[in-house]
């Protein structure tokens, strides 16, 4: 029987928020967030790596930790970190099943519901190849999209070539961003290399933890869900 293997990694430092893991937000931390999301979607395993003691105060179902700072890799609780080294070592940890699927669970998309995961583990479903389901929500139109100019410090120009550029917005394709709701693939590939497979997160439903303010925001929208759920509960 296959099983949906969460990964949170929860590093302690951070630079744009401190400690922006395990602070308080609307009254949980992200890593609990997490956590929590992970259970309610039926992961099992979950693991949590980090380089920090006794992180969370959520006693849902049990999860694996796994704690950074004792492994050989010192550079795995840097700031330099690449996120691909982070999973792989975790995934050491849990003996290999050939149709397992693993999820990628950022704490700092404390928006995530479970529907979400769902919804990933759905699309995957669907191809039966080498692939990763990576969440994206919609950032406009290609034709608003400007670069830096090598050239001119002082100059921005479209991303696009010029031969490719049009001027009239319903001309222009709509754009997407990676926003760290979810990456799911299946345990036997690597991690979240292409082909990729969209899951398109609606604007109000993502929130990505980099600056004070994309605190805030989250903040109030957290606020506001859970105050729609208590008036439709």
């Amino acid at each position: 029987m296959s099983r949906l293997i969460a990964i949170i990694p929860a590093r302690l430092g951070s630079e744009g928020i401190p400690n922006k893991n395990f602070r308080l937000l609307a009254g949980q931390s992200p890593v609990d967030r997490a956590l929590q999301c992970a259970s309610d979607a039926g992961c099992e395993p979950i693991v949590l790596t980090t380089d920090a003691p006794c992180p969370t105060t959520w006693l849902g179902a049990p999860y694996l930790y796994i704690n950074r700072t004792g492994v050989v890799q010192p550079d795995l609780c840097s700031n330099t970190a690449s996120m691909r080294d982070v999973v792989l070592h975790a995934l050491t940890f849990i003996p290999v099943l050939p149709d397992d699927r693993v999820c990628l669970l950022q704490p700092t998309q404390p928006l995530r519901q479970p529907q979400h995961v769902k919804a990933a583990e759905a699309i995957l479903e669907t191809h039966p190849g080498p692939c990763c389901v990576v969440s994206v929500t919609e950032t406009g139109t290609v034709n608003k999209l400007m670069v830096l100019d090598d050239e001119d410090e002082h100059a921005v120009v479209p991303a696009l070539s010029l031969d490719a550029f049009v001027e009239r917005r319903q001309d222009g394709r709509l754009t997407y961003r990676r926003d760290g709701t979810v990456y799911l693939w299946r345990r036997h590939e690597t991690t979240w290399t292409p082909p990729w497979l969209r899951l398109v997160i609606p604007a109000e439903e993502s929130c990505a933890l980099d600056t004070p303010l994309d605190w805030e925001l989250a903040e109030w929208r957290v606020q506001k869900r859970d105050a729609v759920g208590r008036r439709t509960g």
